[in-house]
């Protein structure tokens, strides 16, 4: 079992439109109050940035943590405790470990070729 493993952040932010849209207030005559919307689209994204605070905080100084990104993804790669850690307090989600899967089909290749073989004759 690696000591490294992967993570993906989830931050509760998409795309700035989608975003707004989904903050949108209204008042009882069903019009939208603009300031009241802004305020809780900078809350949505005051709530990213305390996420992404939390996790700096918990990665050490002397580290080897690395982080990178995809369109709508940002991952994580490191300490298994520290990153298990993180996903306990919701700040990251654990990848599958491809490994994993990669034996789990090795090992169907194998069950495969056992039972064509059994059964050339």
């Amino acid at each position: 079992m690696s000591d490294i493993i992967n993570a993906e952040i989830c931050l509760p932010i998409f795309k700035q439109g989608d975003d707004i849209e989904a903050c949108i207030v209204r008042d009882e005559n069903d019009k939208i109050n603009a300031k009241a919307t802004i305020q809780k689209y900078i809350d949505l994204l005051y709530s990213a940035i305390s996420i992404l605070n939390n996790i700096k905080d918990s990665i050490p100084e002397n580290h080897e943590f690395e982080i990178g990104g995809d369109t709508h993804y940002i991952h994580i790669s490191g300490n298994r405790q520290i990153l298990e850690s993180m996903a306990e307090n919701n700040l990251v989600r654990i990848e599958e470990d491809d490994n994993e899967e990669d034996e789990e089909d090795n090992n169907n290749e194998d069950d495969n070729e056992q039972y064509y073989s059994d059964n050339d004759n």
